[in-house]
């Protein structure tokens, strides 16, 4: 006769438990996590002790970065479930987004213990250990994974960090030899091992294995970022130098590494090099991208200082293409301008470069002056008084283009304007010869305030005495007062002293002469100016008049 097998009936809450709780992990494939939520809840509603549903709310929680709420139904796992693997991680996760340093360290602490094989668990424990600095439990752990595993890369990296915090440097050594003979085709340990070797000053050491890199692999741009490091450190630039333009061109070493490197080499003593050299340690350079400005202004320096104009513009528009904000790249374009008299270039790279550098008072002066050797003077005046607002912390600058302001009205006839603008640059500097004679001239042409004209000309002799031009300014100034003696000693004192190949001063000893009574010496120096101006009108008519 068959037994027959009693059953017991199945509740209603379990039924309705079990069509929640797969509802809502459908609901979490397809996205629909509020309603996950809620069907969660009741699930812990009707089985109040549900680590399942639970750990759901957790990972959904945590998946949105609600920490705390995936903490609180983590826990509630670990109430009922304390030794569950899955558990355990999550909550150690939570802990890590909360910066619960405690509760993570005594989670893969207890990993550890229930699950000794995990090497994972160990690892992740020798690394909190390292953290919190018990080296020594830390040590232990990552003995005994490499123990199961045999040498790993992770574990000795880890133990040589303990080692260089405990400064136990043959420590380190030992580990990174280790590496090396069990990898002994790896040229990374090799490299490692090398660079601890530079680093702690065995730069022999180093070098031979170095060289072993590049026997192994002579593309190796590690390998010649060393020999080229030890050869610069050890004052064997030479040496070095074809291995730093092989790593210049490759691209592989960090932007900061070739740079301290590269200033090595640029900094070896004078005659190290050749200039030839020295470029192709900067055009390599200044072609790598993100690149310190600092390689870009030094290099252009160098080509200037070479006089290799058409380089250094060259290499200036460039760099103003692709980094316009470099105001040194337009400056030394500006420079070669100025020495090269070409103020149409000058003018239109001026007014490109205040889209840039709107406030920046030398880029107003150079277009300023670009437009005032074009002779468009008014345009001229408006740059200038623009960038004489910007020139508060460059004296110098400003005097320029106060002077220049002052030139500026006087051409357009502007006098009163111009007055006040030299007046102005003597309050601050009455020292400049050229322009105390300017002015002095100045007035004087306009027959004004000739008292005034004789200070400001007797000043500028006293700082140039054998300037033939102040001399004659001084004469002409002594000739318009009617002190044609005084005029006449000024004025043979500028033709002694070079004024014998300047006509305008020698047709103005003339003119003193004949106020003198002295038409016949006259006539030779106008006669003398005219052979040195020939057809100048003004001269013809005078000698017409003397020979009547």
């Amino acid at each position: 006769m068959k037994k027959e097998v009693s059953q017991e009936p199945v509740s209603a809450d379990t039924v309705q438990f079990t069509y929640l709780y797969s509802e809502a992990l459908k609901n979490i494939a397809i996205g629909n996590e509020e309603i996950a939520i809620n069907q969660l809840i009741q699930c812990l509603s009707i089985e109040s002790q549900s680590t399942a549903s639970a750990y759901q709310l957790s990972l959904i929680f945590y998946k949105n970065k609600d920490f705390i709420n995936a903490r609180e139904y983590a826990d509630f796992c670990l109430r009922y479930k304390p030794d569950n693997e899955w558990f355990l991680t999550h909550r150690s996760a939570i802990a890590r987004e909360l910066s619960e340093k405690t509760i993570y360290f005594e989670i893969y602490k207890k990993l550890v213990r229930l699950f000794p094989g995990n090497i994972t668990y160990a690892y992740e424990l020798a690394i909190i250990c390292f953290d919190e600095k018990d080296y020594d439990q830390s040590l232990a752990l990552l003995k005994t994974i490499e123990e199961t595993i045999g040498v790993d890369e992770n574990v000795s990296f880890l133990r040589n960090n303990i080692y260089y915090q405990q400064q136990r440097y043959d420590g380190i050594q030992s580990e990174l030899l280790k590496l090396k003979v069990f990898f002994p085709d790896s040229v990374k340990y090799m490299d490692l091992l090398a660079e601890f070797y530079l680093n702690f000053n065995y730069p022999d050491k180093a070098l031979n294995l170095y060289q072993n890199i590049l026997e192994l692999d002579k593309n190796n741009s590690n390998g010649m970022y060393g020999l080229s490091l030890i050869y610069a450190k050890t004052s064997k630039f030479t040496f070095g130098f074809d291995y730093l333009i092989s790593i210049l061109k490759s691209n592989k070493i960090s932007i900061g590494k070739l740079e301290s490197l590269a200033s090595l080499y640029l900094d070896a003593p004078a005659g190290t090099f050749t200039n030839n050299q020295i470029d192709s340690i900067y055009s390599n350079l200044v072609e790598i991208k993100g690149i310190s400005i600092d390689f870009i202004n030094d290099y252009l320096a160098f080509l200037y200082n070479l006089k290799q104009l058409t380089d250094t513009e060259r290499i200036a528009k460039v760099f103003i293409k692709s980094r316009p904000e470099n105001y040194w790249s337009w400056d030394y374009l500006f420079n070669i301008f100025l020495v090269q008299s070409r103020f149409e270039d000058l003018m239109q790279y001026s007014r490109k470069a205040l889209e840039y550098f709107p406030n920046h008072a030398k880029i107003y002066f150079y277009y300023g002056y670009s437009l005032f050797v074009l002779k468009k003077y008014s345009e001229a005046i408006s740059y200038f008084e623009s960038g004489l607002d910007y020139t508060i912390e460059s004296k110098e600058l400003e005097q320029q283009f106060i002077l220049s302001l002052a030139e500026s009205y006087h051409i357009i006839g502007k006098h009163k304007k111009s007055d006040e603008y030299f007046d102005r640059y003597l309050q601050n500097d009455s020292s400049n010869a050229y322009l105390l004679n300017n002015y002095a001239y100045y007035l004087t042409q306009r027959n004004t305030d000739l008292d005034k004209a004789e200070i400001l000309s007797q000043k500028s002799i006293e700082i140039e005495p054998f300037n033939s031009t102040f001399l004659d300014t001084y004469a002409w100034i002594q000739y318009s007062k009617m002190d044609y003696q005084k005029a006449l000693n000024y004025i043979q004192r500028s033709y002694r002293y070079g004024g014998n190949k300047n006509p305008i001063i020698i047709e103005h000893y003339g003119d003193i002469l004949i106020k003198m009574n002295n038409n016949s010496e006259a006539l030779e120096k106008f006669n003398e100016a005219l052979s040195l101006n020939k057809g100048n009108s003004n001269l013809i008519e005078k000698i017409r008049l003397l020979k009547k």
